[in-house]
């Protein structure tokens, strides 16, 4: 979609009065400041050797904001260097040593990856969950670093489901995601609405917001690091370059562990290059009917994921979903 078109058919608004559940079974991190420092690391794929410039650009767009960036010592790796499983990244120790550092480090108060890719479902299970919650800082990222995201929610640590280096890079300071990712991290939490799409279920929810990359979630389902059982949910789902038929046996999965028993809302993101290899018109056609009888609210189609402007959401945190034939709103009660 034309991003001009895109900005006259959904507004990003302001921070609001929040009314409803309380959100402080969670921490909120600190807002950042200028002057702050930001951890840069790489916990699943690291920028090649003649890509370094994707780091190096990303951390320009970084300064501009007022931050000062600080190198992880797994960001940079030659092509040659992988490490046992063929990864080309850092070694897990490595990987799991920048983290540590990155969360315990009193001075650092945001995390940023340099991207996603894979591997950070094994740095997970060597974490104590107490160190998300001994310095909280924002986490930012999506896809594969949906694996931290559960992990820092598990913690009672907020995160933020949004853009990392490479998107600061390949997107651009002008880039609605990259700005508002910019200004929920100085303290202006994003509400959205957004126009009405045609699978849309209507209806009217609160919950915690959690969820990311779909296989990636459920790679993590019945651990210490999956999404709540016990409170209201709304889950958010986006997938990549999956099949059409993979994604129906993830949503079987889910449908047959029971797990949409506390979803009290679902926000289906972008399902980009996902092979159509099923008799549907489209995936919404192919998910629609999994959802349409819960009773509760679905909206398709929000702006987040592995697309050209993704959104930046707040996992951990209390957020009020309505879907209508208006359309759909999205607000984070903080």
């Amino acid at each position: 979609m034309n991003m001009a078109l895109f900005s006259l058919l959904f507004a990003i608004l302001t921070a609001f009065p929040g009314a409803g559940p309380d959100s402080s079974a969670r921490i909120r991190p600190p807002f950042l400041k200028r002057g702050d420092k930001v951890a840069v690391i790489s916990p699943s794929y690291a920028p090649s050797a003649e890509k370094d410039t994707t780091v190096a650009s990303a951390c320009r767009l970084i300064k501009e904001w007022g931050l000062e960036p600080v190198f992880g010592a797994g960001v940079f790796h030659p092509d040659s260097l992988q490490d046992n499983l063929g990864m080309k990244g850092m070694p897990l120790p490595v990987r799991l040593s920048d983290l540590r550092w990155a969360l315990r480090d009193s001075s650092i108060k945001a995390i940023i990856p340099s991207r996603g890719g894979y591997g950070a479902i094994h740095l997970v299970d060597s974490l104590d969950l107490a160190e998300f919650r001994a310095h909280p800082k924002w986490l930012t990222g999506y896809s594969d670093i949906t694996n931290l995201h559960l992990a820092s929610v598990a913690a009672g640590v907020m995160s933020i489901h949004g853009n990392m280096c490479y998107d600061f890079w390949k997107r651009g300071a002008d880039n609605p995601g990259n700005q508002t990712l910019h200004s929920l991290l100085f303290g202006t939490p994003p509400s959205y609405h957004l126009p009405p799409h045609p699978d849309n279920v209507p209806g009217k929810a609160e919950g915690v917001l959690v969820g990311g990359n779909m296989i990636t979630l459920e790679a993590l389902m019945g651990t210490a690091w999956d999404f709540p059982r016990d409170e209201p949910v709304i889950l958010f789902i986006e997938e990549i370059d999956e099949t059409m038929h993979a994604v129906d046996r993830l949503m079987n999965q889910l449908v047959k562990q029971g797990r949409f028993a506390n979803v009290s809302g679902i926000v289906f993101g972008g399902f980009t290059s996902c092979k159509p290899d099923l008799k549907f018109a489209s995936m919404e056609a192919m998910l629609r009917p999994y959802v349409q009888d819960l009773g509760i609210p679905v909206c398709f189609g929000f702006p987040a994921g592995h697309v050209e402007i993704n959104l930046p959401l707040i996992e951990g945190a209390v957020a009020a979903l309505t879907v209508s034939a208006e359309g759909t709103t999205l607000e984070f009660l903080l």
